[in-house]
């Protein structure tokens, strides 16, 4: 096992701890599904925290051969970043949804939460990217790359229903559309 396997253990088990998260609570809204009054706008954060935790995934596999990656200062920021990104999981569903949950009142009540968390951990990925080589690329895909952000502030700051669900609907086309070619070998 080289280092970098040995940190990418650490980093699993995080990734699958804000997965199991999601899942759990998923099931638990599904297991009460006819008494649960559901929102959409739950129901497509969560399936894009979901598609950024795995584009997350895959970005790890990216940074294998840096070297940087297994200093410690740097190991602890991605561990902060992946503890963020386990926050903004626990944040998308109610963890434990009572038998009349309300989806709507529970994604009003935590709106502001759930995109502090995601700008947070956008702003941590983007600073990342640069530290590997992000901002030495054209200046249109440097611009591209603030898209998730400044969306997490939009909705941060707006709260229009129709917004909240067509702009997230919109970047999880847009993570699997910049991530489609992405391969683990």
């Amino acid at each position: 096992m080289n280092g970098f396997e040995y940190a990418l253990g650490l980093f699993s088990v995080l990734i699958g701890l804000a997965l199991a998260d999601i899942a759990m609570s998923a099931h638990k809204l599904v297991r009460n599904f006819r008494t649960v009054r559901w929102d959409v706008r739950v129901i497509i954060s969560s399936l894009l925290v979901i598609v950024v935790i795995v584009r997350m995934w895959f970005a790890f596999w990216t940074i294998r051969n840096v070297g940087a990656v297994l200093n410690f200062p740097f190991y602890l920021s991605l561990f902060i970043e992946l503890m963020i990104l386990f926050l903004l999981a626990s944040t998308c569903l109610p963890d434990e949804p009572t038998e009349n949950c309300d989806l709507t009142r529970f994604y009003e009540g935590n709106q502001r939460t759930l995109w502090v968390v995601f700008a947070a951990f956008e702003l941590s990925f983007l600073l990342h990217w640069f530290y590997f080589g992000g901002g030495e690329m054209p200046g249109a895909k440097i611009a591209l790359a603030f898209v998730p952000l400044t969306v997490c502030v939009v909705l941060l700051l707006i709260r229009r229903r129709s917004l909240h669900i067509y702009v997230p609907a919109g970047l999880i086309v847009w993570e699997l559309y910049r991530s489609w070619n992405q391969s683990l070998t």
